[in-house]
């Protein structure tokens, strides 16, 4: 998988050189898609959709270290795994990602029972799930994304 990941930083410095932003953009949407595939088949992912929104929160700078996305094994043995230690709470790193999708947004580390029920309040956030499709926070990821573009 690292090496779709240099691949995609290849392509998206390809990108950074095109003329006119929009021609970035269309760039920058092409290399996301061949980063998805590249996240969908490493980790064994069923779900395309699933796959484009991880590649885009990677993107964006979803604010976790690749190293802790992305871990080789050091055996030589390619394989990868997805590493949400730290990410939410104990309770749920051991389970399934589909499972924590659904769960109380509470269960992402850091965000209190009580921060829980004001996002609900405010929001209408109540799963993790809710919370990553947010309207207001695809907004922030992708004024953040094209800002990451324009810094390239």
């Amino acid at each position: 998988m690292a090496s779709c990941f240099k691949d995609w930083l290849n392509c998206m410095r390809g990108c950074s050189r095109l003329p006119g932003t929009a021609n970035q953009i269309a760039c920058a949407a092409d290399c996301d898609l061949d980063l998805a595939r590249c996240v969908r088949d490493s980790l064994g992912m069923t779900s395309a959709a699933d796959a484009l929104v991880l590649a885009r929160s990677i993107r964006s700078g979803f604010p976790l270290p690749l190293e802790l996305l992305v871990q080789e094994e050091a055996s030589g043995v390619s394989g990868s795994t997805f590493n949400i230690t730290g990410m939410v709470d104990k309770a749920f790193e051991d389970k399934p990602l589909r499972e924590i999708a659904e769960a109380p947004v509470s269960a992402i580390k850091g965000v209190t029972i009580v921060d829980a029920k004001l996002l609900e309040k405010s929001f209408n956030i109540k799963t993790v799930r809710d919370f990553a499709n947010h309207e207001f926070v695809k907004y922030a990821r992708s004024i953040v994304a094209q800002a990451d573009v324009d810094d390239c």
